[in-house]
């Protein structure tokens, strides 16, 4: 993060920060010169929003990063580096172990199935893993903005919307593959919501994911992006809405799963209320995470 006359290093841990180091201001610059090189990004722009990934080694170990990058208002950029999930070195640790069990088990016919949350709350990282779990050897297409797990299992498609690849075309084009599964990185526009469900009501098996604040704002949020609830009824087979969360173990996964529309944070709150009964979590963290019924 750029300050006065220097640059701030910052890890996030939880839902705060704590400051790593403060380097010099022309070395901050060097070092986001440095990787958004390696990351295929626009070296000589730093005003305008940018996205990419790479794979970094470091330490005898390969890394996925996801960039992004920003300028202010001074044209002083700023980079966020996420770290993403290595599934050949750990597992997905999942607060409530059953979970792990009952998300496979909602993947039963075609249609659309939705991983809904915050960002950086690892919707992409369950979709493959889901992916991994119960389509393996079948034909799979992924569409991302960035590609973000590499994967030489699945067919990866990445959006270039200079060059007219943008999520709708890639969409279509997708679908004449017939895949067992198409996975779309996320739902931003109704351009896009509409391909989605057009996809899922020809009849494949899409994963999908969307930004909502709460379990109950999943369908509000897609009626919002435009598209009718007659749709959903017949698209949408299930949702999954997801947090990554601090407890006695260090970080895991907590998730609330539905199939069909009706929806409600009940599940949710319940769901809290065990982890503090089993001593995973304290009750001053269970009523933070904990939304409105």
């Amino acid at each position: 993060m750029p300050k006065a006359q220097h640059y701030q290093i910052l890890f996030r841990v939880g839902e705060g920060t704590v400051i790593y180091q403060s380097i010099d201001e022309k070395f901050g610059l060097r070092l986001i010169t440095h990787l958004k090189y390696l990351a295929n990004m626009k070296v000589g722009e730093n005003r305008r929003i940018q996205l990419g990934g790479l794979n970094y080694a470091c330490n005898q170990q390969l890394y996925r990063l996801r960039i992004s990058t920003v300028g202010d208002y001074q044209k002083r950029e700023s980079m966020v580096i996420r770290l993403l999930h290595d599934f050949k070195s750990r597992e997905l640790l999942f607060l409530l172990a059953e979970q792990r069990q009952e998300v496979g088990q909602l993947i039963q016919e075609r249609g659309l199935y939705l991983f809904c949350g915050s960002v950086g709350s690892g919707k992409t990282t369950l979709m493959h893993y889901l992916a991994n779990q119960k389509f393996e050897g079948k034909q799979i297409i992924s569409i991302e903005d960035p590609v973000e797990i590499e994967n030489t299992e699945i067919l990866q498609l990445q959006i270039n919307e200079p060059i007219g690849l943008d999520y709708e075309s890639l969409i279509k084009l997708s679908l004449r593959h017939r895949p067992d599964l198409l996975m779309i990185g996320e739902i931003r526009d109704l351009k896009t919501a509409k391909a989605v469900v057009q996809a899922a009501l020809t009849g494949h098996t899409v994963f999908s994911s969307v930004h909502a604040k709460s379990p109950d704002s999943i369908l509000s949020r897609l009626i919002e992006l435009g598209i009718p609830k007659s749709d959903l009824v017949h698209a949408l087979k299930g949702t999954i809405y997801q947090r990554l969360l601090p407890n006695k173990q260090g970080i895991g996964l907590y998730l609330q799963v539905d199939s069909g529309i009706e929806i409600s944070n009940s599940h949710w709150n319940q769901g809290l209320e065990r982890l503090v009964e089993m001593g995973v979590m304290d009750v001053e963290q269970a009523k933070k995470e904990s939304f409105k019924c």
